[in-house]
């Protein structure tokens, strides 16, 4: 875009696929859901089907052999890929998610309808096709998934710690 001028926006001239991976503060994407949240990402590479993938009760991932076995899905922001598999993981996905052992968000490249519609029964906050690649979000790394605004922010830990101090001091 250019200015009264002519000069060349920098800001604009960068487009999406431009823009260094590390280098980003938030991130725009699609808005499958509603909701917010904040949590830590936990990545696969693989997509998942949640039929016979996740324990109900606990929310561990116990499908032998995936890049997430023996990792538990409550309160992470679950970032993966796409859904695979049966319809059925879309009950899985509500039933962990009514059980209190859920993911708090989950981010995804692509949402098909098992993934989506287990995100709306479960009102898990839901975003796919940032503009950033996944592999660019680090397991243990905190984010807020802004699904009303389709997007994805870093959490900046001393600002986060900051206003965890402050909730607790209000809260006294």
């Amino acid at each position: 875009m250019s200015d009264s001028d002519g000069a060349t926006d920098a800001t604009d001239a960068e487009s999406a696929d431009e823009r260094d991976p590390a280098d980003w503060s938030v991130a725009d994407g699609t808005a499958i859901t509603e909701g917010t949240a904040t949590g830590e990402v936990l990545r696969s590479d693989e997509p998942i089907s949640f039929y016979g993938a996740v324990d109900l009760d606990t929310g561990e991932f116990i499908e032998e052999g995936h890049d997430l076995e023996g990792s538990c899905i409550d309160d992470k922001v679950l970032v993966f890929p796409r859904g695979k598999g049966s319809t059925v993981g879309s009950y899985v996905l509500y039933g962990v998610a009514q059980n209190g052992v859920g993911p708090a968000a989950i981010v995804l490249e692509e949402t098909e309808t098992i993934v989506a519609t287990g995100a709306i029964l479960g009102e898990i906050p839901c975003v796919d096709g940032l503009e950033i690649p996944l592999d660019s979000l680090a397991d243990g790394e905190r984010v807020t998934v802004d699904a009303d605004a389709g997007e994805l922010r870093r959490v900046d830990a001393a600002a986060d710690a900051d206003s965890v101090a402050d909730s607790d001091a209000s809260d006294r």
